[in-house]
């Protein structure tokens, strides 16, 4: 099995019959995903005609060295560091699926059989002649690389953060999107196409009232959720026929609301 890769998952489908995209859902260590995977640009710039195609965001140096490396290097001080799935497509490779065996008798077995869901427990093996992509997280595999040195071109214009204790072996989930079951070359490079436009033409950003709301890091958001349950000019009874001193959904006042101000103007003060 030398040159192999095993991981074990679970096994998925999405589509219309005889159409379904397939793809799994695995975990990669940290140091595994930055030395397997690359993003679209570096496959294009390879000639790589599975994605010669590819319509693809520049990958802006400024968030990936600024806001998630700062996060990745310094949310454990919290006792917490978390990143979303990672949404990567592979090609090549020869991809196997081995269910696990289960004892017949067992009532997992049972259970999973009535479900219809036996197979779908088990291990996925490629030859390790693939190519990954990712589709959606290239911000955060770009804040990897710079966090362990990979990126000298970017270290040049900013010291990198010190690498904090335990993310090389962090465990990320992946959605790992298979070519199998697509006829051609060119049908699998233009479900990559929609995939990646769908994940970011939709991709929808928080608003800064909501990281007001949500922040635990930011100090001032933080101070500024503790003023409106401490003060008690800026309480609020609840009562939906009262209303609240302080709008917490907007930006701004507008003629004639009946507020005081909002949490985004005590959040600047």
């Amino acid at each position: 099995m030398a040159g192999f890769e095993t991981y074990p998952g679970l096994r998925a489908k999405m589509g219309e019959k005889d159409k379904e995209l397939v793809y799994y859902m695995i975990k990669m260590r940290a140091r595994d995903l930055v030395g397997k995977v690359v993003t679209a640009k570096e496959i294009e710039k390879n000639s790589n005609p599975v994605v010669d195609e590819m319509v693809q965001r520049s990958i802006r140096g400024n968030r990936s060295m600024g806001a998630i490396a700062d996060y990745l290097s310094s949310a454990h001080n919290n006792g917490e560091r978390f990143m979303g799935s990672f949404v990567i497509a592979t090609f090549g490779g020869n991809p196997s699926w081995e269910p696990i065996a289960l004892d017949s008798s067992s009532q997992l077995n049972v259970m999973l059989e009535k479900t219809g869901s036996l197979e779908d427990f088990g291990v996925l093996v490629l030859d390790g002649t693939q190519d990954y992509f990712v589709l959606d997280g290239q911000h955060r595999l770009t804040s990897l690389r710079y966090l362990f040195g990979q990126l000298p071109e970017m270290s040049d214009k900013k010291k990198p953060p010190q690498i904090p204790p335990g993310l090389q072996d962090d465990e990320l989930s992946i959605l790992l999107i298979s070519g199998e079951g697509v006829k051609t070359e060119k049908d699998f490079r233009k479900r990559l196409r929609r995939i990646f436009t769908v994940i970011n033409r939709h991709a929808k950003s928080t608003t800064p009232v909501e990281n007001i709301s949500m922040d635990e890091d930011d100090i001032a958001a933080v101070h500024t959720r503790r003023l409106l349950h401490t003060i008690p000019l800026f309480k609020w009874s609840g009562d939906p026929e009262d209303t609240p001193v302080v709008d917490t959904q907007k930006m701004q006042l507008r003629q004639a609301d009946g507020h005081l101000t909002t949490i985004a103007t005590i959040y600047d003060m």
